[in-house]
């Protein structure tokens, strides 16, 4: 975005401004806004038994997501492909559209990965992973020496 405010009522609006409205038009070729770069919002939410994460990714069904663990390292993703075709006399044309996101967590040292749930409903991954039952939070006072 331009810091330089360009009068409209000016002729020639400075080369910055049209650069600006050309690369953040939608209908740009070099258009990076596009629904295949989005990468879903997740929040993490540490509970007493269990580190609790959810994505939201409205639009999809549970069969869109893939969720995996190795390595103590938890993925989550999701890939979808169209394709539209439409035959004319003279001309074929085919259309084809991606769209996708990988996300990936490394897991607390004092989690459970052979535990973990995951649900969707309403546009929200629901993820939730156990702690180990040795390692759940306590709270207990530390004499000082």
């Amino acid at each position: 975005m331009s810091l330089i405010n360009w009068n409209r009522s000016s002729r020639i609006p400075p080369i910055d401004f049209l650069l600006d409205d050309f690369f953040s038009n939608s209908d740009s070729l070099f258009n990076t806004r596009s629904r295949s770069m989005t990468v879903p919002a997740a929040n993490i939410i540490e509970g007493e038994t269990s580190y609790n994460v959810e994505l939201a990714a409205p639009g999809k069904t549970r069969e869109d997501f893939e969720v995996n663990v190795e390595n103590n390292v938890l993925t989550i993703s999701s890939q979808e492909e169209e394709t539209k075709e439409s035959e004319n006399k003279n001309y074929t044309r085919r259309e084809y559209s991606y769209e996708g996101f990988k996300r990936s967590f490394r897991l607390p040292e004092n989690s459970n990965p052979d535990e973990i749930k995951a649900t969707y409903e309403s546009g929200l991954l629901k993820i939730s992973i156990p702690k180990n039952e040795e390692t759940k939070s306590e709270t207990r006072s530390i004499p000082v020496g």
